[in-house]
């Protein structure tokens, strides 16, 4: 019953659910323009996330370009002949743009056409036509069949069979990519004519076998009809070539491992993940066919699946307009200081960097400022004392104008903590660094007598040995805290700061320092609340003193 109580009224309508790239791709080569606001006459919008989504992925697939691509216009939508397809030239060029500006209008390019012509997601449209352009279509077409149907083959958890998968299938794969094990499972399955007895013998699932080798027939008889060779040819680097052909289509999904000893990796797009256990590619450098979200330890954690190798020649070769080279000083996290690299990005996923000496000291100031500011570094003598001393100065800037003093709000901490960090380029180097003397150049010498004056860091009391300290409050209130008996022959009017301005809020403690009242009147007080006050306490406390 509480489940059915909070079910929404009605399901969200479906264009607000689902992956928009067929339909965009399909409206964009129908003429029109589903991804400029007004441009569409949707019944129901769609997300601007979703559409951004697509658009992206249109772009990344080479699919869509914009006025910024048109320069390489040649080498996202040409396509070459079949005689060049099956002489081993280098892949495609695909002028891609991953940052969708705001402002920028995309069109369709003449491989976007090409794509929309099949009635495939867009993914796959183009893994099949770059299957065709290397000479591998009837691989990348089971490829393609065994990414979207039931998992054919997964590693078994018994030992016996574990070891027979490895003997019979995983020992024969080529380890450059995951696929190259699903295709040899398929091929046992085949050769068993799909008997799930002996299928399952290896952990393979014989008529998710068969269903892959009845959509892959499907999708070659969708090339054939589109014009696509699909004659299988003996190439000597066929395994290259399909990983070629995956890199294309899941560019999206390239990854870099952070480092040669972990299975965690960066990706395009500023994505985490990590690498599945049962994954035979060894690669520093991957494309991933199947994200997981997965909850692990109260984090998610995107698994990537289905991996295949990459080389970088072939990603240059295939985007070159998707790498950047810059120069960039920036903060390590981890070394806790500032850096000068040179970063070679593709996209927006950093592939190399390499140290480029000192940086620049402001430029490292500010960074090690922006740092102590989000609070991921503590400057260790910014303490009580020093945010006491700031609350004083905005106190007698807020109730004393006629000072003239500037408050530090904001804006200053921020270039009081930017001097501080001034010429220094790590973390160790500003720890420990004196800070109170540098919030207080920030007032004049002159106004310091102002801060002293009007705002007292404390108040002396006759019946007390020390000083009693005022605690200014960001609100503008100045509380001063001490035992009720403190009190006792304190007139209310000497209670007073900023230049007699603002009463003091006194916070009367009982005997076991626990607040017991709280007036900005003391002499009302004891003509008052003190009768209740005492009542109260004076049972509870017979050997203090009340009058």
């Amino acid at each position: 019953e509480a489940e059915h109580q909070a079910r929404s009224e009605r399901d969200e309508a479906e264009v607000k659910r689902i992956d928009l790239s067929e339909t965009v791709l399909m409206l964009m080569a129908a003429g029109m323009d589903p991804l400029t606001s007004g441009m569409f006459p949707w019944y129901e919008a769609p997300m601007p996330e979703s559409l951004h989504r697509a658009e992206v992925l249109l772009r990344d697939l080479g699919a869509l370009k914009t006025a910024v691509d048109a320069a390489h216009s040649a080498g996202s939508g040409s396509l070459t002949s079949a005689a060049s397809l099956h002489s081993g030239s280098d892949a495609m060029p695909i002028a891609s743009m991953s940052e969708v500006s705001p402002k920028s209008r995309s069109s369709i390019t003449e491989l976007g056409r090409k794509m929309a012509d099949f009635p495939l997601h867009p993914r796959y449209a183009r893994f099949l036509i770059e299957g065709d352009r290397l000479g591998v279509l009837p691989d990348v077409a089971l490829i393609a069949a065994l990414s979207q149907g039931r998992p054919i083959y997964r590693a078994a958890r018994e030992e016996r069979v574990r070891r027979e998968q490895i003997r019979q299938i995983e020992d024969h794969a080529d380890a450059r990519s995951d696929f190259f094990v699903q295709i040899r499972a398929y091929e046992l399955a085949q050769a068993a004519k799909f008997n799930p007895n002996a299928c399952a013998a290896l952990g393979i699932h014989g008529g998710a076998s068969r269903q892959a080798g009845a959509i892959a027939q499907q999708l070659l008889g969708l090339a054939q009809g589109a014009g696509l060779d699909t004659r299988a040819a003996a190439l000597p680097d066929l395994a290259e070539r399909i990983c070629r052909c995956l890199l294309v289509a899941f560019s999206d999904h390239l990854c870099l491992r952070n480092d040669r000893g972990t299975r965690r990796c960066r990706m395009v797009h500023g994505r985490c993940g990590e690498l599945r256990r049962e994954s035979i590619v060894e690669s520093e450098l991957f494309v991933a066919a199947e994200l997981e979200e997965r909850e692990l330890c109260g984090d998610v954690t995107v698994l990537l699946g289905l991996s295949t190798a990459v080389e970088p020649a072939w990603l240059e070769a295939a985007f070159p307009s998707d790498f950047s080279d810059a120069a960039e000083t920036v903060y390590d996290p981890v070394a806790r200081r500032v850096q000068s690299r040179r970063e070679r990005r593709f996209r927006d996923l950093v592939l190399q960097s390499k140290d480029q000496g000192e940086p620049d000291t402001d430029q490292a100031a500010e960074l090690l400022a922006a740092e102590v500011i989000a609070g991921n570094l503590k400057l260790k003598q910014w303490d009580a004392v020093v945010e006491n001393w700031i609350q004083r100065v905005n106190f007698v800037a807020q109730h004393c104008p006629e000072t003239e003093l500037a408050p530090i709000d904001d804006e200053a901490r921020a270039l009081i903590i930017g001097q501080i960090c001034h010429g220094a380029l790590s973390y160790k180097e500003i720890k420990d660094r004196p800070v109170l003397p540098a919030v207080k150049e920030w007032i004049r010498s002159e106004q310091l007598y102002y801060i002293d004056t009007y705002a007292p860091a404390e108040f002396t009391l006759p019946d007390r040995s020390r000083p009693s300290r005022i605690r200014y409050e960001p609100d503008g209130r100045a509380i001063i805290a001490s035992k009720l008996q403190d009190f006792y022959d304190v007139p209310g009017s000497q209670l007073r700061v900023a230049n007699g301005k603002v009463p003091l809020l006194i916070e009367l403690l009982a005997p076991n320092q626990r607040p017991a009242h709280l007036t900005d009147d003391l002499d009302g007080f004891w003509g008052g609340a003190y009768q209740h006050v005492r009542k109260e306490l004076a049972g509870r406390y017979p050997k203090h003193e009340w009058r």
